[in-house]
């Protein structure tokens, strides 16, 4: 995996309204639908423990899975690609 090994950090939502303490994540489905939404929303588990996140090799590796489409439903219905993850505002970088 090289000399450092990235995760994605969730600081907030896109809202701009940040997390009282950022998690980790530790696995992410686009696919996954959240019950009374017209579209898949998808599903984020996080932790405060970095030895929990998901390992990438890169910073590309990490942010490509932040912008995921999701494969069910890859358009919303207002024509913007289905990025559930992006809703979130992130910060990718080495694990500590």
């Amino acid at each position: 995996m090289g000399d450092k090994v990235y995760g994605i950090k969730l600081l907030g939502y896109g809202t701009g309204e940040l997390f009282l303490k950022p998690e980790w994540v530790t696995r992410f489905d686009p696919d996954i639908h959240e019950i009374g939404k017209p579209f898949p929303t998808g599903m984020v588990e996080s932790s405060v423990d970095p030895s929990k996140a998901l390992q990438f090799e890169s910073f590309a590796k990490a942010h490509e899975l932040w912008v995921t489409q999701s494969s069910s439903v890859p358009w919303r219905p207002d024509g913007k690609p289905n990025r559930p993850m992006t809703a979130f505002t992130v910060e990718i970088g080495p694990l500590p």
